[in-house]
C-alpha cells in the first residue's frame, strides 16, 4: 500500500515537521511505502504571475537560508528533516498526483 501525506512543506515550521514526522512514522506501520507530497500550492498568490511567484520563492528562501545557515538550532533542524520521506516531484495547484499513485492521501490539519 502507497500512503502520500499533504501539508505545508516548509523548513521553518518546526512543529510543521515534527508532526509531519511523527504522522508518517506511524503510517509506515501501516504501510508499504509513505511519502510527503512535496507542493507549492500555498505559496501562490493568485494575482500575481507564476514568474513573480517564482521570484519572490528565490528571493525568500536566500534570505532565509542566509540567515538560518548561521543557526546552530537550525543546522540540526536540516538534519532531522532527512527523516521526512518527501516525494522528488514538486505538485502545484495546476499538477496534483495522479489517481492512482496513491491508495489512500492522507491531508494534514493546515491544508
Amino acid at each position: 500500500m502507497k500512503i502520500g501525506i499533504i501539508t505545508k512543506v516548509d523548513n521553518k515550521n518546526y512543529g510543521n515537521r515534527l508532526q509531519n514526522y511523527a504522522c508518517q512514522q506511524f503510517l509506515i506501520r501501516q504501510a508499504d511505502d509513505v511519502e510527503t507530497i512535496r507542493n507549492v500550492g500555498q505559496l501562490n498568490n493568485k494575482n500575481d504571475s507564476k514568474l513573480i511567484n517564482f521570484l519572490k520563492r528565490i528571493k525568500y528562501r536566500c534570505v532565509s537560508i542566509i540567515k538560518m545557515i548561521k543557526n546552530e538550532r537550525y543546522r540540526k533542524f536540516i538534519k532531522f528533516n532527512k527523516n521526512i520521506n518527501l516525494t522528488r516531484k514538486i505538485y502545484d495547484d495546476q499538477h496534483s498526483p495522479k489517481e492512482n499513485e496513491y491508495d489512500l492521501i492522507f491531508i494534514g490539519s493546515d491544508q
